[in-house]
């Protein structure tokens, strides 16, 4: 068992990775540009802040705010021990009061909805009048958390998501350079299918069989872009007023 101060920061380069880890970290490319998109976007003080399937908080040293209120959704055989949750979700009403939030973070979570546009329209309720909305979801990536993993979004797709569910304002970043994405799948697949099960092994051999492959994504960004194929979407919006 790892101590937990050497847990905490483990995790912590899990989400919120520095330069160096690109050495034991096998989705670098995608958190760390995933990281800086939201570094942008959350910098706003806020009062009151509402991270929707928060699972340990990672982003929550990001935004400077009074209240941050963590809701994951109950899910059968899930206790959530390891996560930081405050509130649980049903699946049908978010446990906040309406009007009530600056701030709506979503990271990861759209595409594991199974009714996303009622999602939308419910953290749309919970902002206050001018409040924002932050989404990240994954466009290149392989199914995880099965069988809860529902849908991807094209830039198109989730901006017609969100105008027809009650947003304003909407901009939409592709995140990721065609190379990234391409190598960082290449990385996942040789971390989870080819290196061995066992953690203390595997770990060993991500910086020989695994980095090498992220610094080829990094340098495969100097070429030129072509904005079809990305790792993330991220989304700002505000809240439609009548």
């Amino acid at each position: 068992m790892m101590p937990l101060v050497v847990r905490r920061w483990w995790r912590r380069q899990q989400f919120r990775p520095g330069p160096h880890s690109i050495l034991f970290n096998p989705s670098y490319l995608l958190r760390r540009r995933l990281l800086l998109a939201l570094r942008e976007r959350l910098s706003q003080p806020c009062a009151i802040v509402v991270d929707v399937g928060c699972g340990s908080k990672p982003y929550q040293e990001l935004i400077p705010a009074i209240s941050y209120i963590g809701v994951e959704v109950r899910q059968a055989g899930h206790d959530h021990a390891q996560e930081q949750v405050d509130s649980l979700y049903d699946g049908s009403r978010l446990p906040i009061a309406s009007a009530s939030a600056d701030l709506v973070l979503c990271s990861e979570v759209l595409e594991h909805a199974a009714a996303p546009a009622a999602l939308v329209q419910d953290m749309m309720r919970v902002l206050r009048p001018g409040g924002r909305l932050v989404i990240t979801t994954p466009f290149a990536w392989g199914e995880h958390e099965r069988p809860h993993d529902e849908q991807r979004w094209t830039w198109y797709g989730l901006r017609r998501l969100l105008d027809e569910n009650g947003c304003s304002d909407i901009e939409i970043q592709r995140v990721g350079h065609y190379m990234e994405a391409v190598f960082q799948l290449f990385a996942a697949y040789v971390h989870q299918r080819l290196l061995p099960r066992s953690k203390l092994i595997n770990a060993l051999c991500v910086p020989f069989s695994v980095t090498p492959l992220l610094v080829l994504g990094r340098l495969g960004a100097l070429l030129p872009a072509h904005d079809c194929y990305y790792m993330n979407l991220v989304a700002v919006a505000r809240k439609r007023t009548a």
